[in-house]
């Protein structure tokens, strides 16, 4: 370790191997922040993955989803399941 390297650590920790942690992110090379970007590239992204600007068909009759195995669901009309799946009206 050099006194270069001395400047950047925060903190030193013992254990059975001498180790180090900077808890300034900024020095880092910016590698934390590339994997911040990469990992939202590589992730579903709402903002990117869906075209908001698409019209919205409501349905107009329920069609099998993993509802159909909820008795709650079972119970309701083939109306009141349409209108639970079309969801909230947004005025």
């Amino acid at each position: 370790m050099t006194e270069k390297h001395a400047e950047d650590i925060a903190e030193v920790f013992h254990t059975p191997l001498q180790g180090t942690y900077n808890w300034d992110y900024r020095i880092q090379d910016n590698r934390i922040k590339r994997l911040y970007e990469l990992g939202k590239e590589l992730n579903w992204n709402v903002e990117m993955d869906i075209d908001w600007n698409r019209p919205y068909e409501e349905l107009k009759e329920p069609f099998p989803i993993f509802w159909d195995n909820y008795p709650p669901y079972q119970k309701m009309s083939d109306e009141k399941k349409v209108e639970f799946l079309n969801g909230p009206k947004v005025v």
